[in-house]
């Protein structure tokens, strides 16, 4: 999912769900690289939930299923405590997957 959003990093101002992390130098490949990740604000957190449950049901494993589970369990509990303007920000920012998510799970209790 997040690579959809690549582009996004030439954009100013910063993208609103996209962080950059620096890891620092990798003696093991010699260069010094950057690490595209969600952003830590509840919309960001929910993409990477959502990120991660996605990866997690397509290993297959049963161990695998349950975690991605979880996951899409947090995401439903992050998606009541969006604010209206979160929710904009999903709705303007977040890729499609997430989007459609939250529009199925905005009226669940």
């Amino acid at each position: 999912m997040i690579t959809e959003l690549l582009p996004a990093l030439q954009a100013t101002p910063p993208h609103p769900l996209l962080a950059v992390e620096d890891p620092g130098w990798d003696p093991g490949l010699g260069v010094r690289h950057l690490d595209l990740i969600w952003a830590d604000t509840p919309p960001g957190r929910l993409c990477r939930c959502l990120d991660h449950a996605q990866r997690l049901f397509g290993d297959g494993g049963s161990a695998e299923r349950d975690q991605g589970v979880r996951y899409q369990r947090r995401a439903r509990a992050l998606v009541r405590t969006l604010t209206p303007d979160e929710l904009l920000t999903v709705q303007l920012h977040a890729p499609a997957a997430v989007r459609e998510f939250v529009l199925l799970n905005l009226g669940t209790a």
